[in-house]
């Protein structure tokens, strides 16, 4: 099973969850982060909590490439090899995961990309600016 983290500026994250829950009671494997009036340490701080909070394979769906939400779940992330990120999601992509997070993660991000707009970032890719201060 998959966990899902969605995670963006503003509400953005919750707003798609929301929707999620009238299609599905069962959301016990999807999480939230969202960047909002918190400090950027504060925002990092719950980001590590619900990181080692999670067992197993785990699938971030962040609002967009190189912002805030992004750039603190791919360095948390960059080592761990069962965890994947998405960027430019929408709710379809989130529902997609949803349907689907009980396959396995690689199948789970073949079927999230899929949907146009979205993209997959793997670990490793370039992250060249990560001050704290970028937002």
């Amino acid at each position: 099973m998959v966990t899902i983290i969605l995670t963006s500026h503003g509400s953005y994250a919750q707003g798609i969850y929301d929707t999620l829950a009238c299609f599905s009671k069962d959301l016990n494997n999807v999480h939230t982060l969202c960047l909002g009036d918190d400090s950027i340490y504060d925002f990092n701080a719950k980001a590590e909590s619900l990181i080692a909070s999670v067992t197993g394979d785990v699938l971030v769906m962040a609002d967009m490439f190189q912002g805030t939400p992004f750039k603190t779940f791919y360095t948390l992330l960059r080592d761990r090899k069962k965890a994947k990120i998405v960027v430019n999601i929408s709710f379809v992509d989130a529902l997609t995961a949803l349907l689907n997070h009980q396959n396995e993660l690689s199948f789970v991000v073949q079927q999230v990309l899929d949907n146009p707009g979205v993209q997959e970032v793997s670990t490793g890719a370039l992250i060249q600016d990560t001050r704290p201060d970028d937002e």
